[in-house]
């Protein structure tokens, strides 16, 4: 599959949705990764790593969806599945901590 393809799929799956169908071709590498992960199935996120590599999609799953702790359920599945991390809820409280609001409020100059 293709990342225009994947694009595709997703797009029918609820991703991108405030995309215009017209602008689905300049969707941002870090963009179609956050919303595969978030929003595909085991062939969609299989798709990710064979288009982008495992450590491209680990490093957007770190950034973008870990500190997210309304899905932390998905986020725990994601790494035990996927990333073969051995103790996700560590691993997950870790980076939340590390990337908590306090923690990046506290990095702003006044």
């Amino acid at each position: 599959m293709t990342a225009n393809e994947l694009t595709k799929k997703l797009k029918s799956m609820g991703a991108f949705w405030s995309y215009d169908a017209t602008g689905l071709q300049n969707i941002p590498e870090n963009v179609l990764i956050e919303d595969g992960l978030r929003w595909g199935d085991v062939a969609e996120i299989l798709c990710l790593f064979e288009i982008f590599g495992q450590k491209k999609v680990k490093q957007v799953w770190k950034e973008k969806l870990i500190i997210d702790a309304r899905i932390y359920d998905h986020n725990y599945y994601l790494g035990t599945i996927f990333f073969d991390i051995k103790n996700p809820k560590r691993y997950m409280k870790h980076l939340l901590n590390k990337n908590s609001r306090y923690e990046r409020i506290k990095t702003f100059n006044a």
